[in-house]
């Protein structure tokens, strides 16, 4: 798709077309906005974005999602956009599955059976689970109740409906857990869900554990029929149904800022796009340093950029495998240490070593991603990016990370059919994040909500989406991210106004 030498001018321009950006894309389409999304890559889903090799399908770092049962956020988030009939939601059985030294877990959803799961491996500690994990059911509800705009105007008012929120919003999970539970390797069962946020428990902040862990633990998490792909292409499909273009393999080099404002971009061609509202879903730091330039934003704001530090990259290893696994019957998800310290985890990472992991096998609720026969097996740690020599030390890496792989599912590595990994710089490359983040920035109290970059930007016109911003990292936060982005571009007064400019569909453009 090309616009010829004249400049094509549409109401908003996104860039990067990971699931945040899509989310923002499909709001304003679907409320009439006239839409076009760039991405430096082939096709839509950043991290989310399958791939093939051979039979066999890969979803590269989206392993689950939450809220996605009917009533809750996201479902109806996909029904007000008209894509609910586009993607399928898989049931999980099991909340996930934990692997300490000694030690396995199978952990249930629902609140009650998640404690009493707990309970029964520390029955001393009872009735602290249950204080602690009831205190991360109060802050999640209150942090729904909470607008991630909330004014100065409005603080008073928002500390005395959110009391909790506010109490703990520099509380590391250890800082609260070590109050109710004094038993080390209950607490760190009880937080074995921190590889989701790239952090441990000393320095993952309290309210975003609690609302990654309530999110999901009420009815279970979920997995797409055919990969979070299914997902991407839903949202792509509404942008495209209401009028709206992409275009892939072009990265953007520069936001155009006239007046004082974010006006379009420029993309690697020479070709020039006009837009009333530019969102982008890239790098924050990439965005305000390559796309914008310090010299058009305030000196704070700059400043306050470059304290923000960037989560852990992670290596990811891709097999199939012909043993049989629903024998074996590992969790969807299993979360991998060992060390029951989880900063001794931590600490391996920064030496290059693997450390908080996590194990996924989607063919046993989705067969599809194999052929009959065979399971699909991913396998992820956190790494640093910036470990001398990845190229050299792939191989290496590689055979050790089998080594482990085989410990939990004895008879893999003589069974395998394919086998193929990513490196840090792999994610690097591929999505263009810092350090090949995973999860934007680091979770850590500092820089979470509602110390995480704003969506509103100071510069006029400009507005982000993704983990880099608010409410934070995992698939239905950037969703969520996209979705408040999407608010302020078509000027929707609130929660109730928005659905229903969603409602209206693509009828309603002004």
């Amino acid at each position: 798709m090309h616009f010829g030498t004249a400049a094509a001018e549409f109401d908003v321009v996104v860039i990067g077309a990971g699931l945040g950006g899509l989310s923002a894309a499909a709001a304003c389409a679907r409320a009439g906005r006239s839409v076009f999304v760039v991405d430096a890559q082939d096709g839509p889903g950043g991290y989310a974005h399958a791939f093939r090799r051979g039979p066999y399908r890969f979803d590269p770092a989206v392993h689950v999602t939450s809220l996605a049962h009917e009533g809750e956020v996201l479902y109806e988030y996909l029904r007000a956009l008209g894509a609910l009939d586009a993607v399928e939601f898989l049931d999980l059985d099991e909340f996930y599955g934990v692997e300490l030294p000694g030690f396995r877990m199978r952990v249930p959803h629902g609140v009650d059976a998640f404690i009493e799961a707990h309970a029964e491996r520390w029955p001393a500690q009872r009735a602290g689970i249950r204080a602690v994990v009831r205190l991360c059911q109060e802050v999640f509800e209150e942090s729904q109740q909470l607008s991630t705009r909330t004014s100065w105007r409005d603080l008073d008012e928002a500390v005395r409906t959110s009391p909790l929120m506010f109490e703990h919003r520099l509380s590391t999970v250890d800082d609260v857990m070590d109050r109710f539970v004094t038993d080390g390797k209950a607490r760190s069962a009880l937080s074995a869900l921190w590889p989701y946020m790239g952090v441990p428990p000393s320095r993952l902040t309290f309210t975003g554990f609690c609302s990654m862990l309530m999110s999901m633990v009420r009815r279970g998490p979920s997995y797409c029929r055919g990969g979070f792909q299914s997902l991407a292409d839903a949202l792509a499909g509404v942008v495209r149904a209401a009028g709206g273009l992409f275009r892939y393999g072009t990265r953007v080099t520069r936001i155009v800022i006239e007046g004082g404002r974010a006006a379009g971009v420029v993309l690697a061609d020479g070709t020039l796009v006009r837009a009333g509202t530019v969102i982008s879903n890239a790098d924050a730091t990439t965005t305000m340093h390559q796309l914008v330039g310090a010299q058009h934003l305030p000196a704070n704001y700059v400043r306050r950029l470059g304290r923000l530090t960037p989560s852990w990259s992670a290596f990811v290893l891709f097999a199939a495998t012909t043993l049989d696994l629903a024998e074996l019957a590992p969790a969807h998800e299993t979360f991998v240490f060992d060390h029951w310290d989880h900063d001794v985890s931590e600490a391996a990472i920064g030496q290059g070593q693997r450390g908080g992991m996590w194990l996924s096998v989607p063919s046993l609720v989705d067969p599809g991603m194999a052929p009959p026969g065979e399971h699909t097996v991913v396998f992820s740690t956190l790494a640093r990016a910036d470990c001398p020599r990845w190229g050299d030390r792939k191989v290496e890496f590689e055979l050790g990370m089998l080594e482990r792989l085989e410990r939990l599912l004895p008879g893999i590595t003589g069974t395998l059919t394919f086998l193929d990994s990513a490196t840090p710089r792999t994610l690097c490359r591929y999505t263009g994040n810092q350090a090949g983040a995973i999860y934007g920035w680091e979770n850590t109290p500092r820089q979470s909500q509602p110390k995480r970059l704003r969506c509103v930007t100071p510069l006029p016109g400009l507005l982000l989406a993704g983990h880099w911003t608010e409410p934070g990292a995992g698939s239905f936060r950037v969703i969520l991210s996209g979705m408040q982005a999407a608010a302020v571009a078509i000027g929707a007064a609130n929660q109730d106004d928005f659905v229903a400019r969603l409602l209206v569909g693509a009828g309603s453009r002004p």
